[in-house]
């Protein structure tokens, strides 16, 4: 009994703390685009397909074939700023749940760039990062790759975007992260593509309120008109 109370005691009148490496994991298993994987306390949102690659011909999609996020050259802008105006980019959103407060330390993801078939002369295409906490007013970081001209998913870009500072720590809203894209190559027939999209960071319960404080005494009592 005395090793039970103490136990409950604990649970309920000091700060638990959950540690969650990876916060949010997309994987586009079978096209799924929902994410593979959370951390406890931690709820995120469908991978999300801006207006620009959604009213594009063809459409930007999830692909189950290749199990990625990929684009069209001819749906991208062709500046940083048109991508953010048009809205050419793959998001999603991370919800604190209950009084969960999350601190991130870095998005990661993969990204290729190829072309449908073999094509002449060089292409570059931008990967760009902003979110929700500035209301998407400034660049997070930024990625250029060449595209290779052949069907093919070899080469592949391991991208680290740091999130360690202030404003991305003890969050308790949900914020959105989007990976904006242009080129000015504007051809259907390369496609920048995203993969293995994982937000990383830590959950914690915040320390118990004052409203506990009486439960726990009402323990405290219980437990003392037993031992009597």
């Amino acid at each position: 009994m005395k090793n039970t109370l103490t136990l409950t005691l604990l649970a309920l009148g000091l700060s638990s703390a959950v540690m969650a490496d990876v916060l949010i994991n997309y994987q586009f298993t079978e096209g799924s685009a929902l994410p593979t994987s959370t951390g406890v306390g931690i709820d995120g949102s469908v991978f999300d397909i801006g207006p620009a690659g959604s009213g594009n011909d063809p459409e930007w999609i999830i692909s189950g074939g290749t199990e990625m996020a990929l684009g069209y050259a001819n749906g991208a802008p062709s500046s940083e700023a048109l991508a953010v105006t048009e809205g050419s980019y793959f998001g999603f959103t991370m919800t604190p749940l209950g009084e969960n407060e999350v601190s991130l330390t870095s998005l990661t993801f993969d990204t290729i760039a190829n072309a449908t078939q073999g094509l002449s002369g060089s292409a570059n295409v931008t990967f760009f990062v902003r979110s929700s906490i500035d209301n998407y007013a400034t660049t997070i970081d930024s990625f250029n790759q060449e595209y290779v001209n052949s069907f093919s998913f070899d080469e592949v870009d391991s991208r680290t975007v740091t999130l360690s500072g202030a404003p991305y720590q003890d969050l308790t809203e949900a914020t959105t992260f989007r990976i904006y894209i242009w080129d000015t190559s504007g051809s259907s027939l390369r496609t920048p593509r995203i993969d293995n999209v994982i937000l990383n960071g830590t959950s914690s319960i915040p320390e118990a309120s004052s409203a506990v404080l009486p439960v726990m005494a009402l323990l405290g009592l219980f437990y003392l008109r037993r031992r009597r």
